[in-house]
């Protein structure tokens, strides 16, 4: 027989397309990330357009999680998103 308290637990590594987890701290609400970045989102208005123009990319990078039945903004994440979203797009003009 063996002695579980002595085998090694194996941690489950998310799948390569899986965007690692955020913390909670780094989750902020759509009102407060606005405000802090109101020089590049001047209105609340601005921020869920560019929310909606790019969901798919956003998502895809973690960037935007739902939790609570909240839309929550990955801070750090979406701002390195937004970003390399505005040079694609200034690149495509």
């Amino acid at each position: 027989m063996v002695d579980q308290s002595v085998v090694p637990t194996r941690k489950r590594a998310l799948p390569k397309s899986e965007p690692a987890l955020p913390s909670l701290e780094s989750l902020q609400q759509l009102e407060v990330f606005q405000i802090a970045n109101q020089h590049v989102f001047p209105s609340l208005t601005s921020l869920r357009w560019f929310y909606r123009s790019h969901r798919a990319e956003l998502l895809k990078a973690g960037a935007v999680v739902e939790l609570a039945g909240r839309l929550l903004i990955n801070a750090p994440v979406f701002a390195e998103k937004a970003i390399k979203i505005g040079n694609k797009v200034a690149a495509a003009r």
